[in-house]
């Protein structure tokens, strides 16, 4: 039996209402991140059960609760496995999200499983990352060797400049 969507987005926004609420009264930011959206996940084609997947669903979402104690934070790779899983414009999706997000999760993939693979200054994130003036960047690209993790600083460090 699967859960109604429509009562996991209530149930879902209460707790985000509540946090946002305790988040202020100390003085911190609450930061959401947007969902991944694996071929696997998919039912009939669809995405039935994964919340804040689709640059839609999160530009509604955040726009109830943006402020100085929320905001999100957009994991990049989980864009691009969304995207091309629910075949959705990548551009089109940052365009939707860059206005709410506060912090960037950033790692490469094939579009098709979140493996959290390195970048360089030729990736596409180099490209996305102008939309979004956020507060803080995390590599998250697993299992690196030096000259790969000072690629993916020279790559940040080239996008912002």
């Amino acid at each position: 039996m699967r859960t109604d969507r429509r009562k996991a987005i209530k149930t879902f926004e209460k707790s985000v209402c509540d946090l946002v609420e305790y988040a202020a009264s100390h003085n911190v930011v609450l930061l959401i991140e947007n969902n991944v959206v694996e071929p696997v996940n998919l039912i009939n084609g669809e995405n039935e059960m994964l919340l804040l997947a689709s640059g839609e669903e999160i530009s509604e979402f955040a726009a109830r609760f943006y402020g100085p104690n929320f905001g999100m934070l957009i994991d990049v790779a989980h864009m691009n496995v969304s995207c091309q899983s629910l075949k959705l414009d990548r551009e089109a999706f940052t365009e939707m999200v860059a206005p709410f997000t506060k912090a960037l999760h950033l790692s490469d993939n094939d579009g098709f499983r979140d493996s959290n693979e390195p970048f360089d200054r030729s990736s596409w994130i180099v490209e996305t990352l102008g939309a979004f003036e956020v507060d803080y960047v995390v590599i998250e690209s697993y299992r690196l060797n030096k000259s790969q993790a000072l690629e993916c600083i020279d790559a940040v460090e080239f996008a912002y400049e």
